[in-house]
């Protein structure tokens, strides 16, 4: 029994010893203050971290992306979501997990959310890109839209909009603070039904 243990402990280790340490969203609740925050669309797609060479999945697993992908990235390093359209994420888990990539890869877009250790507070750090992109306009690079949040009302608005568009929900995040890692009640998820979070290995 107890080696039966030690192999799992093994195993469960090898699966995650890799993964990389990345903002996780709470669920917002109405006692969340968010007044002021950023509101922008939860894309229902695969997360991505770019290290400045390689796209690498949450987990710490080397994402194989075709080199006309990638090689015209920045050399800094961006977190966000590989996507191509609402209510499609079974296409887009085949294209991206496929460990031969095929030219379907034209399909996908690089959807960033957030530049990972960039100094200043959210709005300074996705600056960094916006003016990377202005300068290169990288067709596979997107930057995702940042709405600012007046109320409860506003968000339930925006959440109402989206949802009739068939997309996945919201993610709001204060964006007064610096970079920071782990999961955080300063970054929330909003939808009209919860669901339950789950690792593609």
């Amino acid at each position: 029994m107890k080696l039966f243990i030690y192999i799992l402990l093994i195993v469960f280790l090898s699966i995650f010893s890799n993964a990389i340490e990345l903002q996780k969203a709470n669920t917002y609740t109405k006692k969340h203050s968010i007044s002021n925050w950023l509101m922008s669309e939860k894309y229902d797609g695969i997360r991505a971290y770019w290290d400045g060479e390689k796209l690498l999945s949450k987990n710490g697993n080397i994402i194989n992306a075709p080199t006309w992908f990638t090689k015209d990235f920045p050399k800094f390093k961006l977190d966000g979501e590989l996507w191509t359209k609402r209510n499609d994420f079974e296409n887009i888990q085949s294209i991206v997990l496929d460990k031969k990539p095929t030219n379907k890869w034209n399909e996908i877009t690089y959807n960033i959310f957030e530049v990972p250790e960039e100094k200043g507070d959210f709005i300074k750090r996705l600056n960094k890109i916006t003016r990377w992109q202005k300068n290169n306009n990288n067709k596979y690079i997107k930057i995702i839209e940042q709405i600012k949040c007046k109320d409860t009302k506003h968000l339930e608005e925006y959440l109402n909009k989206l949802l009739n568009l068939n997309a996945e929900g919201i993610i709001i995040k204060n964006p007064f603070l610096e970079y920071f890692i782990g999961r955080s009640s300063n970054i929330l998820k909003v939808k009209k039904f919860q669901d339950m979070e789950a690792t593609v290995i």
